[in-house]
């Protein structure tokens, strides 16, 4: 509609929050008020430019949770709805060597692991090795905390899923990084330890 003075009221708002916006050259629109939290975006397609839109949920959004068994635990059927999972291990205990994980119960050669501790000038170059061994996780009598990132976990155009790892003891900290060589998506998690007891609990949240 061509705004001028004797069309103007036909465009004004209805309601509270209402807008008039600008549709074609000369011409406008009402554009109703959206919901509490929206917010407002360009929308070419639509007939006045702009829609309210809502927000995405994001934040952490908890898969599997409880104490390690003496042997650990396998978390199967993790969904594949979110961008990276992010696993907390707390108060974690080993009664002898340390701590591992395996993904997708694959046992070949395809797990790469850098280290570096926090302290240290040295770094320990990635290996071949058929788990993430996870250094410092070995101590039955000092608690270790340990939290694991796997980015864009359930995308399977890739060869190699980017993981990070964290592992704090009393005053030590060793960071790791490196990959799982699979296209596959991450569906399985094991947490377990080679001839020991395992104590200590664990989180795992899907994240967007």
């Amino acid at each position: 509609m061509a705004i001028t003075k004797a069309t103007a009221s036909a465009v004004a708002p209805a309601a509270k929050g209402d807008l008039v916006v600008g549709s074609a050259a000369n011409d406008a629109a009402v554009l109703g008020v959206g919901t509490d939290g929206q917010y407002l975006t360009a929308a070419s397609t639509t007939a006045t430019g702009l829609q309210w839109s809502t927000l995405s949920a994001g934040g952490m959004t908890v898969l599997a949770s409880g104490s390690l068994s003496s042997t650990g635990v396998n978390l199967t059927s993790i969904s594949g709805a979110y961008k990276d999972l992010v696993l907390y291990v707390r108060s974690f205990t080993s009664s002898s060597g340390q701590g591992q994980i395996r993904l997708n119960g694959d046992r070949g050669t395809n797990y790469r692991l850098a280290r570096i501790e926090v302290g240290s000038t040295s770094v320990i170059s990635p290996v071949a090795t058929t788990q993430f061994n996870m250094e410092y996780a070995d101590s039955a009598a000092t608690l270790t905390q340990i939290q694991m990132i796997i980015r864009d976990y359930a995308n399977t155009g890739k060869t190699n899923q980017q993981v990070f790892i964290g592992v704090s003891r009393a005053l030590s900290y060793a960071f790791h990084w490196g990959c799982f060589q699979s296209s596959a998506a991450i569906s399985s998690l094991n947490i377990f330890g080679t001839s020991s007891t395992l104590a200590g609990t664990y989180v795992l949240y899907g994240v967007n």
